[in-house]
């Protein structure tokens, strides 16, 4: 445990005025600032691993943590990483230019919904057949019937590929990293 872990463990403020510790070797001033960050990031901490141990709720007293959209202490850990994880990535053994696309694909959109109604129009998606105009095509689908493509955990913004349409300047952006083989780069072994 760090100094600031033993030091704010029991939750007691430090005292007011030029106090500081030393962090990985660095003079740190205590200020009102650290302490409330400090405190938020533990208490989130805290109250992940009550709920990881089946704890029941509430499992903090703190009304903004207490909310239920607050996100979690680990993004691996929420939702949509965990779908992005054992639905897109790990579901089955698959080439490594494959692994990379479909990352790409699923994380530019970050939503399940989205990556269903791909999936179940176009198949298992793979680098080898992917098809731009077809996919932005079966995601036109869900925006002409009012549906989100796009998640509103974060916005991820769109290169000017020259459509009109945000998710077609994606998938054109999918379609140039696979053509010009910058996804192969990444897949390649280096020295």
């Amino acid at each position: 445990m760090t100094q600031a872990g033993q030091l704010f463990a029991d939750g007691d403020r430090p005292p007011k005025g030029s106090w500081a510790i030393r962090l990985a070797g660095r003079r740190v001033i205590v200020t009102e600032v650290f302490w409330s960050y400090w405190n938020l990031a533990a208490e989130r901490q805290a109250v992940f691993f009550r709920r990881a141990h089946n704890r029941p709720a509430p499992w903090t007293s703190d009304p903004v943590i207490a909310r239920p959209r607050f996100t979690n202490a680990y993004r691996a850990s929420d939702r949509v990483s965990q779908y992005l994880l054992h639905n897109v990535i790990y579901d089955e053994p698959r080439t490594a230019a494959d692994t990379i696309f479909r990352t790409l694909l699923f994380k530019i959109f970050n939503r399940a919904d989205s990556w269903e109604h791909l999936v179940a129009a176009v198949g298992e998606p793979t680098a080898a057949s992917f098809d731009a105009r077809r996919y932005a095509c079966v995601l036109d689908e869900l925006i002409d019937n009012d549906r989100r493509v796009y998640s509103a955990a974060y916005i991820m913004p769109n290169p000017q590929l020259g459509f009109a349409r945000k998710h077609h300047n994606h998938l054109a952006l999918i379609h140039e990293l696979l053509r010009d083989g910058t996804i192969g780069q990444i897949e390649a072994p280096r020295d």
